[in-house]
């Protein structure tokens, strides 16, 4: 009969470096994402906005910026924020990337696309 015999101590270091080095890019990427879906969602709301087609670009980029401070969305520039009208349609596109640094000098770059159009009246 074999006896049964357990992880040993440098398996469990490994495992848990492992794990503590998952949960922390994680704990550092996330609310990137989460920021994203804010923007997405402001943007969504100031396109649902009946005068969209009416307001001046420096008008629509007044409102995205006063809800992006609202929702506690701070470290967005506004020079990604590229408002384009031809021929009838308005077109807002917000496309930029996140660097965070994960440890020393490895960093994760995330990009975001984010757009949105309607027809202009």
């Amino acid at each position: 009969m074999r006896n049964q015999q357990g992880a040993s101590a440098l398996s469990l270091m490994v495992i848990l470096f492992l794990a503590a080095s998952i949960l922390t890019i994680a704990m550092k990427i996330a609310p990137m994402y989460f920021d994203n879906m804010t923007i997405a969602k402001v943007l969504e709301d100031i396109g649902a906005q009946s005068d969209i087609a009416e307001l001046s670009d420096d008008e629509i980029i007044s409102a995205f910026s006063k809800r992006l401070t609202v929702n506690n969305v701070r470290d967005l520039d506004l020079k990604y924020v590229v408002i384009k009208r031809d021929d009838g349609l308005l077109t807002i596109d917000i496309n930029y990337e996140k660097r965070e640094n994960i440890f020393k000098n490895i960093d994760a770059i995330v990009s975001f696309e984010n757009h949105f159009e309607t027809k202009a009246q």
